[in-house]
């Protein structure tokens, strides 16, 4: 199949403009079907790809952001913690500075905030979990994981375009051929020894 879909299309425009026979309508008919197909694959590999290009800066911005968000929310965690050993601190090294005539930095109120902050991981001493609620409580986190990956992993299987265009996406990238070859299999049983425990 070394013709383009355009020059597929026309071929068989003519061959139906030119039929006379029923045999040679029948033949136009499979050979417009053909590039039909072919076409909408071609449409379907076009969008896979546009969104395989919309979907990798769009996650590397959620990245972005969910790093942000990270580092906002352990500077708001030792600001807390600095106030648990310390209330007014923050309030304090504000008003220190203003009475001096100088401006309040974010600098300044973070010296000041980790001065009296304790260390990280010391910050709030957990209760010992009694009477076997340490591996019941383990137990839940580990199910609980196993259950988001799960899910996640279905989910991201079920949105996926056509397996056929996924692998034409996919056999295009140098860097993913190794990974799927390597994980595949492993995929593969996995899912069908789920597959099989789940309809037991």
């Amino acid at each position: 199949m070394s013709e383009t879909l355009p020059a597929l299309v026309d071929r068989a425009a003519q061959t139906l403009a030119s039929a006379r026979t029923a045999a040679e309508i029948l033949d136009a008919r499979d050979k417009a079907a053909m590039v039909y197909d072919m076409a909408k694959r071609a449409g379907r590999l076009a969008a896979a790809r546009n969104a395989y290009d919309e979907l990798i800066p769009a996650i590397h911005r959620a990245q972005a952001d969910a790093l942000i968000s990270r580092k906002a929310i352990h500077e708001a965690r030792i600001i807390r913690d600095a106030e648990v050993v310390k209330p007014g601190v923050v309030r304090a090294t504000v008003d220190e500075a203003l009475a001096a005539g100088k401006e309040p930095t974010k600098a300044k109120v973070r010296q000041a905030v980790e001065a009296v902050a304790p260390p990280r991981g010391q910050a709030k001493a957990k209760p010992a979990p009694t009477n076997g609620n340490a591996e019941r409580i383990e137990m839940q986190r580990v199910k609980a994981q196993i259950w988001r990956d799960l899910r996640t992993g279905l989910e991201a299987l079920a949105s996926l375009p056509a397996a056929a265009d996924v692998a034409d996406i996919v056999a295009g990238t140098n860097q993913a051929r190794p990974i799927v070859e390597r994980r595949l299999p492993q995929a593969l049983a996995f899912l069908k020894e789920f597959s099989d425990a789940w309809n037991a």
